[in-house]
C-alpha cells in the first residue's frame, strides 16, 4: 500500500473515531448533569445543550488556527497534541464538581480537539 493511502486510512479512522466519541456522550449528558446537582428538568435540557454544543461550536473557530499550525509543524505533532489533550480533558471530566466545569472542560475540549482541518 503506497504511504498516502496509508496515512489517509489512520486519519479517516482517527477522525471517525473522535467524532463517534464526540457524539456518543450525548445521550449520557443529562444523567451526568443530573448527578452533578442540577434536578430541574428544563436547567437538564439547557445545560446539556450547552455542554454539547460549545465543543464543537469552538472547533469550528480553532480548526483553522490547528490547520495553520499543522502547516508549519506537521499533521502527525498536531494529531498527537489533540489526542493527548483530549484524553487529559475527557479524564478530567471524570472529576468535575459542578455543571459550570464540566462545560468549561468541554470550552477546553473544543479548543484542544481542532484537527478537522
Amino acid at each position: 500500500m503506497e504511504i498516502w493511502k496509508r496515512n489517509l486510512l489512520v486519519c479517516w479512522f482517527g477522525v471517525f473515531a473522535t467524532s463517534s466519541g464526540l457524539s456518543q456522550i450525548a445521550p449520557v449528558l443529562p444523567l451526568y448533569i443530573e448527578h452533578l446537582g442540577v434536578h430541574d428538568l428544563a436547567a437538564i435540557e439547557r445545560w446539556s445543550g450547552i455542554a454539547f454544543g460549545i465543543t464543537t461550536l469552538i472547533m469550528a473557530v480553532f480548526s483553522p488556527i490547528w490547520g495553520r499550525a499543522a502547516d508549519k509543524y506537521g499533521r502527525k505533532a498536531m494529531l498527537l497534541r489533540a489526542s493527548l489533550g483530549m484524553a487529559i480533558v475527557v479524564s478530567a471530566m471524570g472529576f468535575v464538581h459542578s455543571v459550570y466545569q464540566l462545560v468549561g472542560l468541554r470550552f477546553l475540549q473544543g479548543t484542544i480537539s481542532g484537527f478537522y482541518s
